[in-house]
This record gives structure tokens, C-alpha cells and sequence, in this order.
């Protein structure tokens, strides 16, 4: 899961068990109050880049 929060981006990766990790804090950026990003001006967006569907390098 990745989050974009106030404060930046969080992620929390998935498991086969039914329940997530704690968040950990990852970007000190791309945020509300941190880098003044703004939802209706700056479009954010997450991809799988490698196709594996996991959140590693594969």
C-alpha cells in the first residue's frame, strides 16, 4: 500500500497474511504540508515497474 500524506509518502508492503505491516515513513516530500503539493495541481501516481506485482525490484 502507499499512502501520500500530509507530511509525504508512507508505504506499507503486503503480506499473505490478512493484515499490513505498520506504516513506515519513506519521502519526506510530495506532500500537503511538506512540498506544497496540492491534489487538483499535481497529479500523483504509483506503477508496478517491473510486472512481478510486488513491491521489491522482482
Amino acid at each position: 500500500m502507499v499512502a501520500f500524506g500530509d507530511d509525504g509518502v508512507w508505504t506499507a508492503p503486503g503480506q499473505r497474511r490478512r493484515h499490513l505491516p505498520l506504516p513506515r515513513f519513506v519521502v519526506d516530500d510530495l506532500g500537503f504540508d511538506a512540498g506544497g503539493w496540492r491534489v487538483d495541481r499535481h497529479p500523483r501516481f504509483v506503477a508496478d515497474l517491473t510486472g512481478f506485482g510486488n513491491d521489491g525490484p522482482g
